[in-house]
């Protein structure tokens, strides 16, 4: 229950008070829910809508501290304050000499505070200026003040559908058949409390739903609830439920039209058979005589529906507006929940991008791609087939994958299959028996027995023999295999990542590579781009190779200078990140001054810059006599196949050196 209802609940306790106090209701309640208590000669009580539209006359009523029981009159300029020379002077000393003032405006009462160092609230909200309605709850230090509205307009019960911001007003206008003696007053009463005392210290969406579908039933005479919660893909499903009946069934059946007209109107509506537009076909054919339905309102949108069913009578206004009453309670807690898993998925997600470790070096966005497929990718158990030219990284990505996933304490065990023959590959690979072949002197383990646990890297797939690649197959079909030359049938636990140079799918094509295994490789996958295609890369993996080899040598490597660098942006590298490893380690080795220079890197790098550092240089004249000697070259030759011819190169090599030396192809 919110604060403001127990409040009133404890300030007045005798008849004569609550008496008094008729037609003024205590302050707002939580999701936008006015609340206010008056009892009529009966003891009897009636939820509904309240209009206040007419100015009116305006006191407020001490509720608390040391005024509570009196009133005092609001006109003009109202001043409260611990200086005796206030309107209401307060002798606390948690009040501010100068707290707050309250003036009279033509939109109403405005609240301004005045810089107090205790802060004004409002509804149990700090406020610095707040226009004040009916029923408002304003502490100033330990004093609590009701603001009352005198002259209102006549209050009106609420029909058809309710409106989601509703006033619970407990007037003379009507009774309920059950309100006799107060009893039912007390129990509903009662069941808010323990409803707005529960729902602030749950954590969890499941003790939300129960808690709020229990005071449901408790207050609402309904065969089931449901509490209907948005799923994936935004359409609102029954998450929760809870029964009444005897026979346990909590199973909704939830008319689609009537849950958009609810979301999108914001309105709680009962909906029963019999009515001019019957809900649906389903809702008539599961024997339901009624529904009564209400949105849970929190940050302008319906965040979940309070979905009641009844059968054999129908829900009435007073079952409507104690429903609304309860989604107003739960919408604020439930949305606070909602955020809370939002927050906690995206909390997991961040660690899990944070502790992705690697030694991948590169902020590109295609590097920043890789560094989300290995966080997305590792924890799974998928096999991954790795693409890219030689010298990419492959097995720094392989290795990636190892490192995040749940077989990170398990070995990694990598094979290249271009460097072994047939023979040599297949013992290698699942082993020997001993006497298996000449030289078989003792059983062998092979390197998927050692990566038992662990992850299995087979390095250049593309170049395994295809009567390999036949029993290599069944390790990833069946994940069993035998040793060579044994009968013995082996289990494989092993995680297998793949990676290759080749185009594995055209080689398919030409039946060089099986294709039933080619797709058992890429279950998933992924294309390493080469070093040309992410050169904002190349500066710092310059910086991680100097300080690699730097501190290998035992030699203070500072950097390299500007040209240098522009000479390494500039230049293809067709040997990938190796080629640039090398060419640093070289630099790093050769160079004699504290930043490395285009003389510690080879010709054909130094070359790459812009016009080879210079026509006056050495390197300079060196880019430009080449230049002139291919040009010679194709104006002798007249084709590029002649003029390689002429030069002593492979065609391929001059298309290179054409690019490299910055010249345009004809």
């Amino acid at each position: 229950m919110p604060r403001c209802m127990q409040s009133a609940c404890q300030t007045r306790t005798t008849r004569e008070s609550l008496e008094d106090s008729t037609a003024h209701p205590p302050p707002r309640a939580r999701s936008g829910c006015r609340i206010a208590i008056a009892y009529d000669s009966g003891q009897s009580f009636l939820i509904g809508h309240m209009d206040a539209t007419v100015k009116s006359k305006a006191r407020l009523a001490a509720s608390g501290g040391p005024l509570e029981g009196k009133s005092f009159p609001l006109s003009g300029h109202f001043s409260i304050g611990r200086a005796p020379d206030n309107t209401l002077p307060i002798d606390d000393r948690s009040v501010s000499r100068r707290h707050c003032v309250i003036e009279e405006t033509d939109e109403g009462f405005r609240l301004f505070d005045r810089g107090s160092a205790n802060q004004t609230r409002v509804n149990g909200i700090a406020v610095f200026d707040r226009l004040l309605v009916h029923g408002d709850e304003v502490e100033v230090g330990v004093s609590r003040f009701l603001f009352l509205e005198e002259d209102r307009e006549a209050t009106s019960v609420v029909t058809g559908e309710t409106n989601l911001e509703p006033t619970l007003v407990l007037s003379q206008m009507e009774t309920l058949p059950s309100a006799r003696d107060g009893q039912w007053a007390a129990a509903t009463l009662a069941a808010f409390l323990r409803l707005a005392n529960g729902l602030p210290s749950v954590r969890t969406l499941d003790a939300l739903a129960r808690e709020l579908l229990e005071a449901t039933l408790e207050l609402v005479r309904a065969d089931s609830a449901s509490l209907l919660l948005p799923d994936a893909s935004g359409d609102l499903r029954s998450s929760f439920s809870a029964s009444s009946r005897p026979d346990g069934q909590t199973k909704p059946v939830v008319s689609r039209a009537l849950l958009k007209k609810v979301c999108e109107d914001r309105t709680a509506l009962i909906a029963s058979q019999g009515d001019a537009a019957p809900p649906s076909e389903s809702f008539v054919l599961s024997n339901v005589t009624s529904a009564a339905v209400a949105p849970l309102v929190a940050g302008g949108s319906a965040a979940a529906v309070l979905y009641l069913e009844r059968r054999g009578s129908r829900f009435n206004q007073q079952d409507l507006q104690l429903l609304v009453a309860l989604a107003g309670l739960g919408a604020a807690p439930l949305q606070n929940l909602i955020r809370v898993a939002d927050l906690e998925a995206e909390a997991r997600r961040l660690r899990a991008e944070i502790a992705s470790s690697h030694n991948m070096v590169g902020s590109s966005q295609r590097m920043e791609a890789i560094y989300q497929f290995v966080a997305r990718v590792a924890p799974t158990d998928s096999t991954v087939l790795i693409h890219g030219e030689s010298g990419t990284g492959k097995e720094l990505v392989a290795r990636a994958l190892h490192a995040n996933s749940p077989r990170s304490r398990g070995p990694f065990v990598a094979v290249n299959c271009a460097a072994l023959t047939e023979t040599l590959l297949e013992s290698e690979l699942f082993g020997h028996e001993k006497g298996a072949f000449t030289g078989a002197i003792a059983q062998r383990k092979g390197k998927l027995e050692e990566a038992e646990g662990g992850t299995f890297f087979l390095d250049e797939v593309g170049e395994m023999p295809l009567s390999i690649q036949a029993k290599f197959l069944r390790v990833l079909q069946e994940r069993e295999f035998q040793r060579v030359g044994g009968s013995k049938t082996l289990r494989a636990n092993v995680r297998v990542v793949a990676a290759t140079n080749r185009d594995l799918e055209e080689a398919a094509r030409r039946k060089e590579f099986r294709a039933d295994l080619y797709y058992r490789l890429k279950v998933v996958s992924i294309s390493i781009p080469p070093l040309r295609q992410r050169r904002e890369d190349i500066e710092p993996l310059v910086r991680f190779f100097i300080r690699k080899h730097a501190g290998r040598v035992k030699r203070t490597v500072t950097g390299v200078t500007p040209e240098t660098l522009e000479c390494l942006r500039r230049y293809d590298w067709p040997g990938n990140i190796r080629e640039l490893e090398n060419a640093i380690e070289r630099a790093v080795v050769l160079g004699l001054t504290p930043d490395l220079r285009m003389e510690d890197f080879p010709d054909l790098i130094a070359e790459a810059g812009p016009d080879g550092g210079g026509s006056t240089t050495y390197h300079g004249r060196v880019l430009e006599a080449k230049r002139q000697i291919v040009r010679d070259a194709l104006a002798a030759g007249g084709s590029h196949g002649e003029a390689a011819r002429i030069l002593g190169l492979h065609p391929n090599n001059l298309h290179r050196l054409i690019r490299t030396l910055g010249l345009k192809e004809k």
